[in-house]
């Protein structure tokens, strides 16, 4: 115990992390985690157990286990918002840049345009 466990009769928060948290996260990193397969197919129990412990793996590496409830479901909310527009917008406008990358590409390594070849014909 150190001093301030010693004196105040409860343990502190940086005691119960040490105690709680951190054997869990090594836990899960190095023992591996709950998912098992049996006979080719997936057990119902242990998928449920994989999701959430990854779920608790979330909460631990961001940090959001410290806030209240509504606190984490705000930050939940901007955080898949922002990963969906970011998916959408990698979806409509990836395409179009490797299209004009490799017409760039094209033209520089001695490739010739559409209209050079039509005007030869």
């Amino acid at each position: 115990l150190n001093a301030t466990e010693q004196y105040s009769g409860s343990p502190t928060i940086a005691s119960r992390v040490r105690q709680y948290i951190i054997p869990d996260i090594t836990v899960g990193l190095y023992s591996g985690h709950p998912l098992h397969f049996k006979h080719g197919g997936m057990d119902v129990k242990n998928l449920k157990e994989y999701l959430c412990w990854a779920y608790y793996q979330y909460l631990l590496i961001t940090g959001i286990y410290v806030l209240e409830p509504w606190e984490q479901s705000i930050f939940n909310t901007v955080l898949f918002t922002m990963i969906a527009m970011v998916v959408y917008t990698s979806y409509v406008f990836i395409p179009i840049h490797v299209r004009l990358a490799l017409e760039f590409f094209s033209g520089l390594f001695g490739g010739q345009h559409e209209s050079t070849v039509t005007l030869m014909n």
